[in-house]
């Protein structure tokens, strides 16, 4: 569910922009923004505040703020407010294994995927299959040492099966909340039959795909004697070459060199981190 946080300002925005808001101001309306902010506080909350939900919906309230101070939204420092401020209220949350996995899976898009687009652009694949594609792969090789971790298995179909049930993962949530709050007003109760309708194909197509990459002989593999040493060496090999791979991309000097370093930095730092909450979660 916490992808609706990464869509949900974007779509208010949009909105706002096609209802003529965006004509000569640069920014949002005050109480656009605390309207939106107090709905993903509330929708938190019914979701159950999950340490992975809460922080796509930290990340969610920065990118709405951002422009009210003036400021740029940066997803990699929004990234660390988040995991600071969540870690601060709560240090044992280190040892989620929602937590550790939406931040490495979050910390792979910020770094990863531009690249991996930028080389689907290349071999000329459209937006909408290279943006999808990206973002799947990034993710999947952030957090594939810690799946591995976890669960004990290496899966075959991951990438595969994210692609396919996420077609369907966004028109699911945003139909289901509208009627949701078409069922409290009973005068247009009558019209959550259309958006109930459009909730129950998704559901099913998402359900369709889990069952059918699940039912494959072939769909993961038994991984034994993985420690997190081997995770470590992993996240330490990958994120210098993010920043060898960046570099070579934005051809940048000596006097850029903090913008190539900050994802390494915040890299090393999220390894060290996690290291030392997943070893104290197997070691209990």
């Amino acid at each position: 569910m916490q992808c609706v946080y990464c869509v949900m300002p974007i779509l208010v925005g949009l909105v706002w922009l096609a209802a003529g808001g965006g004509k000569g101001k640069r920014r949002m309306p005050v109480w656009l923004t605390v309207v939106t902010i107090a709905t993903l506080v509330i929708y938190t909350a019914f979701t159950g505040a999950t340490a992975s939900v809460v922080r796509a919906a930290i990340m969610g309230v920065i990118l709405l703020v951002a422009p009210l101070v003036g400021r740029r939204y940066d997803p990699l420092a929004a990234l660390a407010v988040a995991a600071a401020g969540m870690v601060l209220l709560d240090p044992y949350v280190l040892a989620d294994a929602g937590f550790q996995l939406s931040y490495l899976a979050m910390l792979g898009i910020t770094t990863l995927a531009p690249l991996i687009y930028e080389f689907s652009k290349r071999l000329r694949l459209p937006a909408a299959v290279g943006l999808p594609v990206a973002t799947t792969l990034a993710a999947q090789a952030a957090t594939l040492p810690l799946g591995i971790l976890l669960t004990g298995q290496f899966s075959v179909i991951s990438p595969l099966a994210t692609l396919t049930a996420d077609i369907s993962l966004l028109p699911l949530m945003l139909s289901g909340i509208v009627t949701a709050f078409i069922g409290l007003v009973p005068a247009v109760s009558a019209l959550g039959a259309v958006s109930g309708a459009v909730a129950w194909l998704s559901a099913s197509w998402l359900l369709w795909w889990v069952q059918f990459w699940a039912s494959l002989p072939f769909a993961s593999v038994q991984v034994d004697g993985f420690v997190p040493v081997y995770s470590a060496l992993y996240y330490v090999t990958l994120f210098p070459a993010v920043w060898l791979l960046a570099d070579v991309r934005r051809k940048s000097r000596f006097a850029a060199l903090w913008p190539r370093i900050k994802p390494i930095a915040l890299g090393f730092t999220a390894v060290a981190v996690w290291g030392i909450a997943i070893t104290l979660l197997f070691l209990r």
